[in-house]
């Protein structure tokens, strides 16, 4: 996969002060959107104000990158299609459908409990895509992220005291 190196240029919304970000993407519309969600959401300090191929010696750089795993064009898709459910259907339907999901990966899950035949690879599939609306729902990325973190490092220290009592 090639890709460019981008310049994202943003503006502070209360300061005015300006700055230049550079990010490797294969177009334009990647470098901008790696950037501006994380940084220039409804909430974010900055707002966009341009983005634009690098340049050296009047050529545009480009490097050649490994296609072995799914690429970030294929994630912008999907931020872009969970956002347009989000959308179509609205924030409160797709809330009832979170619950109404986990609810059918629990059943799923007892059946594989009780022996019966189950759907669980689905089910979870089924939750995890709504785990993703309601990040940006709730526009929590960042919390949940940090929070995750600190439970598994919770859960790493028990592991480990827990580890150590039986020795």
């Amino acid at each position: 996969m090639k890709q460019q190196l981008f310049r994202v240029s943003a503006k502070n919304r209360k300061t005015g002060e300006n700055i230049s970000l550079q990010v490797w993407a294969e177009n334009v519309d990647a470098a901008t959107h790696s950037l501006t969600d994380a940084l220039f959401g409804a909430k974010g300090a900055y707002v966009w104000t341009g983005s634009a191929p690098e340049h050296e010696n009047n050529e545009v750089i480009k490097r050649e990158i490994d296609e072995g795993s799914r690429g970030r064009a294929d994630k912008y898709r999907e931020a872009d299609v969970l956002e347009k459910a989000i959308q179509t259907y609205g924030k409160q339907a797709q809330v009832d459908m979170m619950i109404e999901e986990m609810a059918e990966l629990t059943k799923a899950l007892m059946n594989e409990r009780r022996g019966r035949e189950n759907n669980i690879a689905e089910e979870l599939a089924d939750v995890k895509i709504m785990l993703l609306q309601m990040v940006l729902i709730f526009d929590n990325a960042v919390e949940v992220e940090k929070i995750a973190e600190e439970k598994v490092e919770r859960l790493d220290q028990r592991l480990h005291d827990k580890k150590g009592a039986a020795e």
